[in-house]
């Protein structure tokens, strides 16, 4: 036997029939006949079903969204909280949105703190989707304005007043609950990628902190360092990519790529970032799962931490007067130290790190020697260019992968990107120590292996005469860039 249905739910089917946006004299009539005490008491009964109960929400939201609902929601505050009390998720979601809409309208005393107060509290739902959407509402309202923003990041580390609001926050962002720092991390992390006050969020203290200590769970808790991890990455690709998007890797993206877009990197918040990556690094490198997406997106924090101008920054100097110092401070020198080590430890002449974890090493090389400055630090190192080298031109590699991922690396070493970047070959001139042990490199790699003489040339047509395009399109990659140099292009016209 079918349910008994009332007058009112019998309505709003009614009104699910209208296609499109609901009129005003369509709200003005259903309003008129229906209070909103009489909707939430019809939402409350255990008798309505799910699908029920989802068609209902989803009308009153569309009746809510008229300026006659919009005028009725002030006065709808209690039983939106009591909505945010109950045990069904889609009541709760419906109370979400509608403080995101009271949120947006604004205007009415003691509305917004009662709304962020309500919205903190449903972070941390028992439901992902309630949780999901209280967060968007958050981000969404942090991100009209630097004040928001700092009003926001004070209410999560105490410097903000609000007694609900920073309650809820801090008692998620300090507890035991893994799921609940998340939750805390990613709303922080949706206001940083946003433009307006982001920027200061992303360079804040507070959320390098937090990061960190996440980041250092590694060993214990990977799943949670890699939750901010991916973070980390999202910011990156936000604050930190390169001029005009090129990318030469072997892929076009993956955690930590950069993206394909940009204008330049903010150097202050990839400083602020490499800071945050540079104490957890090996033990993030130490867990085979987050090794590749964390060497990757250290490489393209450090990157644009030491390019403070030039290819890869955010300044407009001339492509070779690059101040190669950085302004990515403490962070930056933190980051490139460890993560030399990391690149050392998987490309070492011990050979006991796996082919695939090798070439994972290679793509963090390739992202950190797409600016100058992040070619001048690998080439400062006594061996790592020759070990790049050789895996690309050697006469034994360990797989094929292996020797893509090196030629590519060598390949972004040469400025195969920079010269792109910026439409001159003389942007991948590097000073004449740098240029001298890029040198070096090429000649020590192509000769390891063997006893015999053997050129760069006949390094060169041996690769192209494997039979996988990839690495033969990969090789011609880092000769062009090579040959932008007079002694690699001699040694090409000789043969």
């Amino acid at each position: 036997m079918p349910p008994v249905r009332s007058p009112l739910f019998l309505a709003l089917v009614e009104t699910d029939k209208t296609v499109g946006a609901i009129s005003e004299d369509a709200a003005s009539a259903f309003f008129g006949q229906f209070s909103l005490q009489d909707l939430f008491s019809e939402f409350a009964s255990p008798a309505l079903s799910d699908a029920d109960l989802w068609l209902a929400t989803s009308v009153l939201s569309r009746l809510l969204h008229t300026r006659t609902g919009s005028a009725l929601l002030p006065g709808a505050l209690p039983y939106l909280e009591s909505a945010s009390d109950s045990p069904r998720p889609l009541l709760r979601k419906l109370a979400v949105k509608q403080y995101g809409a009271l949120l947006a309208g604004g205007g009415v005393d003691g509305v917004e703190e009662a709304a962020l107060a309500q919205l903190a509290e449903a972070l941390g739902d028992i439901d992902t989707g309630v949780s999901s959407d209280a967060e968007a509402v958050l981000v969404a309202w942090a991100a009209r304005g630097p004040a928001r923003a700092a009003r926001l990041l004070g209410y999560v580390t105490g410097a903000g007043d609000g007694d609900r609001v920073a309650g809820a926050l801090r008692a998620m962002a300090d507890g035991a609950d893994a799921t609940h720092r998340m939750r805390v991390l990613s709303l922080l992390v949706g206001v940083g990628t946003r433009g307006g006050g982001g920027a200061a969020v992303a360079r804040s203290g507070a959320l390098q902190a937090l990061l960190t200590r996440e980041l250092s769970s590694a060993p214990s808790d990977p799943l949670s360092a890699l939750s901010a991890l991916t973070m980390v990455s999202e910011m990156a690709q936000a604050w930190v990519s390169p001029p005009g998007g090129s990318r030469g890797g072997r892929d076009q993206g993956g955690a930590g790529a950069g993206g394909t877009g940009g204008s330049g990197g903010d150097c202050a918040v990839a400083g602020a970032l490499a800071a945050a990556v540079a104490g957890p690094l090996p033990a993030l490198v130490g867990e085979a799962a987050l090794r590749p997406v964390a060497l990757r997106c250290a490489a393209l924090l450090l990157r644009t931490a030491l390019d403070e101008s030039g290819a890869g920054g955010s300044g407009g100097g001339e492509p070779m007067d690059v101040d190669s110092s950085g302004g990515g401070g403490g962070g930056a020198e933190a980051l490139s130290g460890a993560l030399m080590v990391a690149i050392f430890t998987q490309l070492d002449e011990a050979g006991d790190a796996s082919a695939e974890d090798e070439a994972a090493t290679l793509d963090a090389v390739a992202e950190l020697c797409h600016s100058r400055a992040g070619a001048m630090l690998l080439l400062s190192h006594a061996t790592l260019p020759g070990l790049v080298a050789q895996r690309a031109f050697g006469r034994t590699t360990p797989s094929p992968d292996v020797r893509l991922a090196a030629c590519h690396a060598l390949a972004s070493l040469s400025g195969v990107e920079r010269a792109h970047d910026w439409h001159e070959a003389a942007a991948a001139a590097l000073p004449a120590a740098a240029e001298a042990a890029l040198r070096a490199a090429v000649y020590s790699g192509v000769a390891a292996g063997g006893a015999a003489a053997r050129t760069p040339a006949d390094a060169l047509a041996s690769v192209l005469s494997l039979p996988w395009p990839e690495q033969r399109a990969a090789a011609y990659r880092a000769a062009s860039g090579l040959a932008l140099r007079p002694w690699y292009a001699s040694e090409l016209a000789r043969r």
